[in-house]
């Protein structure tokens, strides 16, 4: 009887724990960001593999950004490289280097800016 029931209790927490897993940054995402003065719709997929493929689309139509990225638990590396046309427009800023990033299920909080899961 005692065996039984430590056993229950084991399975039980288990299964507990296993519902505790941290959502992963990997996914589809999208909300809106802003570089140079612009507001654009981004759209982020982080992949299972470590790529990363990003589209903006502003006033001059879609940008396609691609790279690879790592992830540290609650933070993500992120190595992009823009087509130099897109580097002149941006002044300096790039969506790659080192940000802090919170995920719940559905929301993704990237660097301060929050993108919303897609969903397949």
């Amino acid at each position: 009887m005692k065996k039984s029931l430590f056993g229950a209790v084991a399975l039980l927490g288990l299964v507990v724990l296993g519902g505790c897993a941290k959502p992963s940054i990997v996914g589809k995402w999208e909300g809106t960001t802003q570089a140079a003065g612009m507001s654009m719709q981004t759209q982020l997929e982080f992949t299972k593999d470590g790529k990363l493929n990003m589209t903006a689309k502003s006033p001059l139509g879609s940008i396609p950004i691609n790279g690879t990225y790592a992830d540290a638990g609650d933070k993500v590396t992120m190595n992009v490289s823009l087509p130099p046309a897109i580097q002149a427009m941006a002044k300096g800023a790039n969506p790659g280097g080192t940000k802090e990033y919170k995920v719940d299920a559905e929301t993704l909080t990237l660097g301060g800016q929050t993108f919303k899961r897609i969903k397949e």
